[in-house]
């Protein structure tokens, strides 16, 4: 019967074309003879098929270089073709800026939000970056967040930047983007979204970082002072001189 073929010469017993083939005469004396190859350009799923209709062409964004295959090749991503049925790579052209290929469909889409154009690689899109967001489809450049806010990567709309928090100020990173940054040693922050730390007052000191509150600044113990705000520690009082209470900003001569 067409789509089997006699086994080893014998008509008694008959198998069916393998996937990537079909079945073209009946009664032949092996499967390499009864069964022909689909072609290149198109793929064969089905086992026992019949007839070169049975053989697909290879879907657009697609290729098949090679006779007798199950399935076609995939353009790379970032690259597509509108052609059915293409028999090689050269077919594949680069989706354009801004654009990807989307793996289900095969097609050229627009970069999706939270993502823009990769400056270096046509057909490619990349995550924006923290402290930037994207609420557009194909967008070439992400929108900078407000200095005193930041953003996860890949944000999607400016309601993800968001303040930064306590204990951190605002900043700019060397890429241009804002950001957050820990409050150095000798400040707090116990506000959101401030572009500055807060300093312990004089009388206290904090070799700590990302302080969230003043009270976190701890009172100089007694023998030693900060004259000043914002010290890492407090300072011994010099020879003669004590402090009269924890917390002191200077020394009392004895």
């Amino acid at each position: 019967t067409h789509g089997r073929v006699a086994a080893d010469g014998s008509a008694s017993f008959c198998v069916s074309c393998p996937a990537g083939t079909f079945g073209a005469a009946a009664g032949a004396p092996n499967a390499s003879a009864g069964c022909s190859a689909c072609p290149a350009g198109t793929f064969g799923a089905a086992v026992g098929a019949i007839g070169l209709d049975s053989c697909s062409p290879c879907a657009a964004g697609s290729f098949n270089s090679r006779q007798g295959q199950t399935r076609c090749v995939q353009c790379a991503g970032g690259r597509i073709s509108d052609d059915v049925g293409s028999v090689n790579a050269s077919i594949c052209l680069p989706c354009s800026a801004g654009e990807m290929t989307d793996l289900e469909s095969g097609i050229c889409v627009p970069c999706p939000a939270g993502t823009r154009a990769d400056p270096t690689r046509a057909g490619r899109c990349v995550p924006c970056p923290s402290g930037s967001y994207s609420s557009a489809l194909g967008a070439f450049e992400c929108v900078m967040c407000p200095v005193g806010t930041s953003s996860r990567s890949g944000a999607l709309a400016a309601s993800e930047c968001r303040p930064c928090p306590v204990g951190t100020r605002g900043d700019v990173a060397p890429s241009g983007l804002p950001t957050c940054v820990a409050c150095g040693a000798g400040e707090y922050n116990d506000e959101e979204g401030l572009l500055w730390c807060k300093l312990c007052p004089a009388g206290t000191a904090s070799s700590a970082t990302s302080l969230t509150s003043e009270s976190q600044c701890v009172p100089c113990e007694l023998g030693r002072f900060s004259g000043n705000q914002g010290q890492t520690r407090c300072a011994p009082c010099p020879r003669g001189s004590i402090t009269l209470e924890r917390g002191s900003s200077n020394c009392t001569s004895c």
